[in-house]
């Protein structure tokens, strides 16, 4: 594998040569099987793949041994051996991107990936950086949340990692007391192409987010900006006559390029709408579409493509929270598909409220088939597109169509309500519901 590549070290761009891709033996991670299956697509519509080197997860199967004892024992002299392998073709002339390569394709934000700097230190210096990043990416595979997403998808395959040159644009700064160091500036985005049915914004069928900040003065910034759009809109628009399926992928930003670092397809199967009586349901969600309210058009959010089935309600509230941080969890550790309503919370709002942040992680609703919010969310509340509770099968809808007289006779403050819920997400088109089954 080779490639010349933009790089923010040298601020030239490098030749890369990579004689081995793989380190290892055994099913690699899913990210690097998709970069891998997605590379010629992907560089027709002018989105080339970064060069990389896959460490297998059975490389790692002495330290996963060893800490599933509670041990919590360092990487071995061989696991060590293998990641100092993989960094050689890249950490002279570029700094590092170490990420985790699990086997779920699309990205969710569960587990962790970071960068390291090799600029100004020693080789020695460089590999022990690198170690103790890639021991923090593996630990993060013992995190509640990737116990908890693991269990719920029937995963039990380890991480595997995943190493590249970071060729985003900017500069990185060190994080103090840790053996890792992140970006600071560079554009990044994140896209879903292909995947509504009906004209969403200014990239029409295509979900995109870009976000980063451009290491220069504002006009340079804007004129960037401009720029790295356009190439975007063109890449779609190659994108959409060359794969109809829906395709989740992240991008980084080079000076004159976008280059793809990640790339999953998404599921995009037709849904039948469930038949329920209209007088049944309680609430009614679109997205993309203008609301009833006219003062607030575009503001219902729907997040998954499915219909759930719970057996149970639970509404909690906003002084609920307040009062106990814990609520959601607790209610997820004693109960499996319930619906979670949230009144007079915005599920996005406190997700992004430091101190309440933990009340809705992802193992504190690991075992929810809904969640309900009846204030509207300005944009996801979990990364990556909610990839982590749209992998889980767990459906989020927000919107203020209530049936106020419907839920009326629910129990608040976290008490449980016996009753059958039918809830019906559709994000291509923009529809989802939830209803009583009687």
């Amino acid at each position: 594998m080779q490639a010349r590549l933009f790089s923010p070290k040298t601020g030239n761009k490098e030749i890369i040569v990579v004689k081995q891709d793989t380190i290892g033996s055994g099913e690699l991670g899913a990210k690097t099987r998709n970069l891998r299956k997605f590379k010629d697509l992907m560089e027709k519509c002018n989105f080339p793949i970064v060069p990389h080197v896959a460490i297998a997860p059975e490389v790692f199967a002495d330290f996963y041994k060893k800490n599933r004892c509670g041990k919590e024992a360092p990487i071995t002299r061989a696991e060590v051996d293998a990641i100092e392998e993989a960094i050689l073709p890249f950490y002279e002339k570029f700094n590092l991107a170490i990420r985790s390569d699990e086997h779920v394709a699309g990205g969710n934000g569960i587990w962790k990936s970071t960068f390291v700097s090799t600029s100004g230190g020693s080789k020695k210096d460089i590999m022990r950086m690198a170690v103790g990043a890639a021991y923090w990416i593996l630990e993060s595979d013992f995190s509640q949340d990737a116990v908890a997403f693991k269990q719920r998808l029937g995963i039990e395959k380890n991480l595997g990692l995943l190493i590249m040159p970071e060729v985003r644009d900017g500069h990185i700064k060190e994080k103090t007391g840790k053996p890792y160091e992140f970006i600071r500036h560079g554009y990044r985005a994140s896209i879903i192409s292909n995947f509504y049915k009906y004209p969403k914004g200014e990239y029409g069928r295509n979900k995109v987010e870009i976000f980063g900040k451009y290491a220069g003065d504002e006009r340079e910034k804007l004129k960037h900006s401009t720029r790295m759009r356009g190439k975007i809109e063109k890449g779609l628009y190659l994108l959409q006559h060359e794969e109809k399926n829906p395709l989740y992928f992240e991008l980084v930003a080079s000076p004159r390029e976008w280059n793809c670092v990640q790339v999953a397809k998404v599921p995009g199967e037709e849904i039948e709408r469930p038949r329920v009586k209209e007088e049944n349901i309680f609430v009614y969600a679109i997205d993309g579409q203008e609301s009833q309210d006219k003062a607030q058009p575009y503001s219902q959010r729907i997040s998954g493509n499915g219909v759930a089935g719970a057996e149970s309600i639970f509404v909690i509230t906003s002084d609920d929270i307040f009062m106990d941080e814990e609520i959601a969890g607790k209610i997820n550790k004693k109960n499996r598909n319930y619906a979670l309503i949230l009144e007079g919370i915005g599920f996005t709002s406190m997700r992004i409220v430091h101190r309440l942040k933990k009340a809705f992680e992802f193992h504190n609703i690991s075992n929810a088939a809904a969640i309900i919010s009846n204030v509207n969310c300005g944009r996801e509340p979990y990364s990556h597109f909610n990839g982590a509770v749209r992998d889980a099968g767990i459906i989020l809808l927000a919107s203020e169509n209530y049936n106020k007289e419907l839920l009326s006779s629910l129990k608040r403050g976290g008490e449980e309500n016996r009753a059958k819920v039918v809830v019906y997400a559709n994000e291509r088109e923009g529809e989802g519901f939830a209803a009583f089954e009687k």
